[in-house]
């Protein structure tokens, strides 16, 4: 991401993937969703998505989530019907156009290029919080680094053991 991409997005469109990102339970469901349908619509340059299109956008974005994160944690939850009709209008992305079609709102299309840059690192940064070094641990190496230092170790168990019952 270059320098000075994200200070183009206005600030509206920062919050609600950030209200997205904050009320995320398990899966990253709705930022990937959003990701999804920006690179579709620069892809395509078409902003009405049917039912499919919006699901297979998703599962294109989960796919590209997955490469650029390299592990799956977080990532890939199950699609229901409803996201596009009830819960990406709440959060303002789409419009439901009725007869299962939607419109990705205008401020949605127009930084579209800079919102697919964007969202990747702030997914990956949200999933960061949340599970730490977790993530990591299926490199060996960072396994060995890490329990080769009894304290070390002692301390990553300690700080996750601590956050999820914090």
């Amino acid at each position: 991401m270059k320098k000075g991409d994200t200070l183009d997005i206005p600030q509206d469109l920062k919050k609600s993937i950030e209200r997205m990102l904050s009320r995320t339970q398990t899966k990253m469901l709705f930022p990937v969703i959003t990701l999804g349908l920006v690179q579709s619509f620069l892809r395509k340059r078409r902003g009405i998505f049917t039912d499919l299109e919006v699901r297979r956008s998703y599962e294109q974005a989960v796919q590209d989530m997955k490469r650029y994160l390299g592990h799956n944690l977080h990532i890939g939850g199950e699609y229901y019907d409803a996201y596009p009709s009830r819960n990406m209008p709440k959060y303002g992305v789409i419009r439901v156009l009725g007869n299962k079609r939607y419109r990705l709102q205008p401020l949605y299309q127009r930084y579209a290029r800079q919102l697919a840059r964007w969202l990747p690192e702030v997914i990956k940064m949200s999933i960061a919080e949340r599970i730490g070094v977790v993530a990591d641990l299926a490199n060996h190496g960072t396994r060995s680094a890490i329990s080769s230092d009894a304290e070390k170790f002692i301390a990553v168990v300690r700080e996750h053991i601590e956050w999820k019952s914090g």
